[in-house]
């Protein structure tokens, strides 16, 4: 059976028209169509925090760097469990401001946290740093060691804020 190319034609440009029809509606209408699988955000922001986000002070430390001196200017945020707000939907003037510390019973830990941050950023060196991984590595072990430091999971993330190696 052979199809005249003058029936062809015009259905092949109807299909055609009828596709693109159907793509302009389903964008007009906020839709949209898949055309490849879609990934999951596993961004580190991806979540809603459910922590109290307290950020540490800015500091400057040496790496661990071998024959010549690198710097490391970093400040850390980090998402804590509160377990007194276990939901982390902060109420009120809590919400407006942000809570600037850490939870009541974590507070005396302070100093531990400040030492350990300090301790795990001035023992890398600048090439262990400078990738994005190598990043994401610190913030896992970062949280990791502060989780040991306080003998409990509390330490739900870690965010840079800022990050400059010189």
């Amino acid at each position: 059976m052979k199809l005249p190319l003058g029936k062809l034609v015009p259905g092949v440009a109807g299909l055609i028209v009828g596709v693109g029809g159907l793509l302009g509606v389903s964008y007009a209408f906020g839709g949209g169509v898949a055309l490849s699988p879609q990934k999951a955000d596993t961004s580190p922001l991806a979540h809603d925090p459910i922590g109290v986000m307290y950020p540490t002070r800015e500091r400057i430390v040496n790496l661990a760097d071998t024959g010549i001196l690198r710097y490391l200017k970093t400040t850390i945020v980090l998402e804590v469990f509160d377990p007194e707000n276990p939901n982390g939907h902060a109420k009120g003037e809590e919400h407006k401001k942000g809570k600037e510390e850490l939870p009541k019973d974590l507070r005396a830990k302070s100093p531990v946290i400040e030492d350990k941050i300090t301790a795990i950023l001035s023992a890398k060196t600048a090439s262990e740093l400078m990738t994005t991984e190598g990043k994401q590595r610190l913030k896992e072990e970062i949280k990791s060691e502060l989780n040991k430091a306080l003998h409990e999971e509390r330490i739900l993330a870690v965010y840079f804020t800022d990050f400059i190696i010189q």
